[in-house]
């Protein structure tokens, strides 16, 4: 790009983010930079709130791969001192989603941003005294997928959480003020209840929680395939991803369930830290995986984020057809 477009990219952090952003002039580091980066490329101070962050695109006749902009824009942020956050019109989708697995922020306006540790920021900053929150705590993570997945987003209370999802009520508050720190839940009180109302709705309130969210599964092992009692749990990793995409079923196949259930499986049935002929993989998850699927497999959200580091590139070209299709 010869220069940065920074209306679409304002119009866009405000639409998805609520912020309002303002940018200084075209900047030139000739005499700071290396001359290999400072020709390659386009740079914009960028202000949100009280906060500097440098917007930096490629320049003309410039294209690197995004392991060569991981390693020049991490040049570039340690230089010059400041945040970078990279950017361009258009971005393929395999692009962006190995921008995602090297952590370099971007923002790609009109289809994707991904900002780690600055979107954060962002929503503290909008968020006055509330929580700071660094990833969902497991329930909470549950509670902004179950919306996203009924297409759902009807205003809720404490109480309900507690009757519907069977949250205990000091679990329905933090899931309240986690969301609700983020900016995700707008909440009042009425009557000693608080009522909640959701301040995004499907693609853009996937893309909002998304660097807030984490992989379900948190340990995992081989079982003997032979017991039934072993295969009664919903199909997840590859297994579940088969059902979603044109990928082969898994020789060995993968299921889900609850830590709980993992532990009292573990004492009952022969398992393994690897895999042998005639084994199943079962993979404990942070929450009952059954809050969210249908039983026979696990919901697609929670899937993508237990194989989003899966470096096996058909995965990650399946995980993102299956995002593709999903009806938000």
């Amino acid at each position: 790009m010869k220069d940065i477009a920074l209306q679409p990219i304002e119009v866009y952090l405000k639409k998805v983010l609520g912020l309002n952003v303002s940018f200084g002039y075209s900047l030139n580091y000739d005499d700071v930079l290396p001359a290999y980066l400072a020709s390659a490329f386009v740079f914009y101070g960028m202000r949100v709130q009280s906060r500097d962050f440098l917007l930096v695109g490629e320049g003309p006749d410039t294209e690197f791969s995004p392991s060569q902009l991981k390693t020049r824009l991490e040049t570039i942020g340690k230089q010059l001192q400041i945040p970078v956050i990279y950017t361009a019109n258009s971005l393929a989708k395999d692009s962006r989603r190995d921008l995602i697995k090297y952590r370099v922020s971007f923002i790609i306006p009109g289809q994707q941003l991904y900002l780690p540790e600055l979107a954060m920021d962002f929503k503290e900053r909008y968020s006055g005294e509330k929580p700071r929150v660094k990833s969902l705590a497991p329930l909470s993570q549950v509670s902004a997928l179950h919306p996203l997945l009924n297409r759902t987003y009807r205003d809720f209370s404490n109480t309900d959480l507690f009757n519907k999802m069977g949250y205990s009520t000091a679990t329905a508050s933090r899931v309240i003020s986690e969301l609700s720190g983020l900016g995700i839940l707008s909440c009042k009180s009425i009557n000693k209840s608080q009522i909640c109302s959701w301040t995004s709705m499907g693609k853009e309130l996937w893309q909002r929680l998304l660097p807030y969210l984490s992989s379900p599964v948190k340990s995992f092992a081989w079982f003997s395939g032979e017991s039934k009692m072993a295969v009664q749990y919903p199909r997840a990793g590859l297994s579940a991803l088969s059902l979603f995409s044109r990928i082969a079923e898994p020789e060995i196949p993968v299921f889900a369930c609850s830590v709980a259930t993992f532990k009292n499986l573990s004492k009952t049935l022969d398992s393994r830290p690897y895999a042998w002929h005639g084994s199943i993989l079962i993979q404990a998850w942070n929450y009952d995986p059954d809050l969210l699927g249908d039983g026979f497999s696990v919901d697609p959200l929670s899937l993508y984020l237990s194989m989003l580091d899966d470096p096996d590139e058909r995965t990650q070209i399946c995980l993102e057809e299956m995002l593709e299709v999903f009806t938000w």
